[in-house]
């Protein structure tokens, strides 16, 4: 029995390299996998970030009929990540908003000060407020919503 045993313990420090080799390769294997997965959770907390603050704004404008220069301002800062996070076409309808946003205020200015406007022109400026009213109430709510649920999953990779 000395012969057996023996020749186990001299096979037993070969065997010990190539599993400790093994075992390294897998763990550095599951620790990238692990980190891949914490990036896209990562990815996904930002996106949906901004997403809420998309949401939000839009929901504030539909509840109370107003936004100020101020929550305009304050939407900006909370999407400016947009143009990093998504491709070109959220960040674009993030600007969009924006920008129709600072424009309704404009007129809506112009209008508080322009009493003695003639009746063509303030028909004209409520239209035109009505239908940038329409693009930031309920139809740009919608629009985010299609736009960025293809973003907000973990399981597959953004549209490219």
């Amino acid at each position: 029995m000395d012969v057996p045993s023996r020749n186990w313990i001299q096979t037993l420090p070969a065997i010990t390299a190539p599993l400790a080799a093994f075992i390294a390769v897998y763990v550095a294997v599951w620790q990238g996998h692990l980190q891949s997965q914490q990036l896209k959770q990562n990815l996904f907390q930002k996106r949906y970030d901004v997403y809420l603050a998309v949401r939000n704004y839009l929901t504030d404008y539909a509840i109370n009929a107003k936004t100020g220069i101020n929550n305009a301002i304050q939407f900006l800062r909370q999407t400016r990540e947009a143009e990093w996070l998504f491709g070109s076409e959220i960040d674009s309808f993030v600007q969009e908003i924006y920008s129709k946003s600072i424009k309704l205020q404009s007129l809506k200015k112009i209008q508080e000060q322009a009493q003695t406007i003639s009746h063509k022109l303030a028909r004209n400026q409520d239209a035109e407020m009505y239908e940038l009213s329409e693009g930031i109430g309920v139809t740009a709510n919608k629009l985010a919503h299609e736009k960025f649920t293809p973003y907000l999953k973990l399981v597959s990779e953004p549209p490219a």
